[in-house]
């Protein structure tokens, strides 16, 4: 182990591991997320999948030691996921800046198979069915990461690239929230069924054009899908926050056809809004500004409360996420620290300082809230513990 990049907090949080892939030109890395044990990260114009590894447990080390502990972490890459066949053409013509994930099928032997969306500045969206088996790719194995090509591209006009929302609804039936420069918001299908009621692969099902008067600096910056999928957030260049509510009806014959209703307008900044976040029970909104501050909302009421604000960072907050058990939320910006922080006291509770020598894009957290990453322009990607007992 190169005990140089891995680092023991004497805390329930700690640093417990850095990587940088040395077979990659070191570029920034712009967004991460979890499914489950893998973690899948941008890079330029591909995705890297990593498959996180307890080594305690996979080398059958069984003796009660703490799993959490950096000696106790294995961390590789498992899968490249590649728009296109030829590696120059998507380097040269694709910044894949947002992505988001959601497991699609897990069966008893082991065998996963996750759906990975990925915008580009341009607009073009990305989609992945990453299929592989963990344990192909066992501590004590050495198994070189395989190239997985996209299932589907498509375009999305006037789309800028900075935002993506990904959420299911019924089984094979995946839509993606993506901002427009115009400040209207497109929701795309992402289907992975052949059903004839679903529509077919990058379809528009609804476009959410700007409601009310807003500035010409409108531009969508963030977006996020509440957990329960009722409620869209969306946050803008100008420090606005709009709040959908989605509704469906069925349609004879056909997929059901949604539309969304504007259930709030938030005055939430003077500055951009880029951190953007539900808690894990949908009942609190949070946003992030550029001005470093946080800003907390109670939204299932007639009109949007606020219910705490946090000087959160000294600059930009670049990104936000919650934690499962509604309790803290994670934020990370330009000045290069990962904060963690109580919601109810408004204190923060952890500060992650020292792990990135450049601003912070991205952070995320897994299901069971053990572990959360980290990602940003100095193109490593931090793993940290926060299973606080």
């Amino acid at each position: 182990v190169d005990y140089s990049y891995l680092y023991i907090i004497m805390s329930g949080y700690r640093t417990l591991h850095r990587h940088r892939d040395i077979e990659d030109k070191i570029c920034p890395i712009w967004s991460i997320t979890f499914v489950e044990n893998v973690v899948y990260a941008t890079n330029a114009g591909k995705v890297n999948a990593y498959q996180i590894l307890p080594k305690t447990l996979q080398a059958g080390n069984h003796d009660g030691a703490d799993i959490l502990d950096a000696r106790g972490l294995n961390f590789r890459k498992c899968s490249t996921l590649i728009p296109f066949e030829s590696r120059k053409s998507i380097s040269s013509s694709l910044m894949l800046c947002k992505i988001e994930a959601v497991s699609l099928e897990r069966s008893d032997d082991n065998y996963c198979k996750n759906l990975v969306c990925a915008v580009a500045m341009d607009g073009t969206v990305v989609v992945w069915e990453h299929e592989f088996c963990p344990a192909d790719y066992g501590a004590t194995e050495s198994v070189e990461a395989s190239n997985k090509y996209a299932k589907f591209i498509f375009h999305c006009p006037g789309v800028c690239g900075t935002s993506l929302a990904l959420r299911s609804y019924n089984h094979g039936e995946y839509h993606a929230a993506v901002g427009c420069r115009n400040g209207s918001i497109q929701i795309r299908a992402i289907t992975c069924s052949l059903s004839e009621k679903l529509p077919a692969p990058g379809t528009l099902v609804e476009t959410i054009d700007v409601a009310g008067s807003v500035s010409s600096t409108s531009c969508i910056m963030s977006l996020a899908w509440s957990h329960c999928g009722i409620y869209l957030a969306v946050g803008r260049k100008d420090g606005f926050v709009d709040v959908y509510k989605r509704e469906c009806e069925s349609l004879s014959g056909k997929y059901s056809n949604y539309f969304f209703k504007l259930l709030h307008r938030i005055v939430a900044s003077r500055s951009i809004i880029r951190g953007l976040e539900f808690t894990a029970d949908s009942q609190l909104l949070m946003t992030g500004d550029d001005n470093g501050r946080i800003n907390v909302y109670e939204i299932q009421r007639k009109q949007a409360v606020k219910t705490g604000w946090y000087n959160g960072h000294n600059s930009w907050i670049l990104c936000l996420v919650s934690h499962p058990d509604s309790r803290r939320f994670i934020t990370a910006g330009a000045d290069m620290k990962v904060n963690v922080w109580d919601v109810s006291s408004r204190d923060c509770v952890h500060t992650f300082d020292g792990s990135h020598s450049d601003m912070i894009w991205g952070v995320a957290c897994n299901n069971e809230g053990s572990f959360l990453a980290s990602c940003g322009d100095d193109g490593k990607i931090v793993f940290y513990s926060s299973d606080v007992r």
